[in-house]
């Protein structure tokens, strides 16, 4: 439920609009979908962990491609 859960609940926070960057409405669609098994506390604090491990490897991928960009910009490729 965890591996099928995270990738649902971050399409339904993607189509929310209204809703800056669709904060709270992935986490709050997992922790429904895992407090449906009665998982407690992990219910609670796995959703957050998963925001911030996304958002942490969105950060580092993207570190390496705003270095590159602003060596094309200076015109320095090498």
């Amino acid at each position: 439920s965890i591996f099928a859960g995270f990738p649902l609940a971050d399409t339904v926070g993607f189509f929310a609009f209204f809703v800056p960057g669709g904060l709270g409405v992935r986490e709050g669609l997992f922790y429904l979908m895992l407090n449906e098994y009665q998982a407690g506390s992990l219910a609670l604090i796995l959703p957050i962990v998963m925001r911030l491990i996304s958002m942490t490897a969105d950060a580092l991928l993207g570190l390496p491609g705003l270095i590159f960009l602003r060596s094309l910009v200076k015109g320095d490729t090498g």
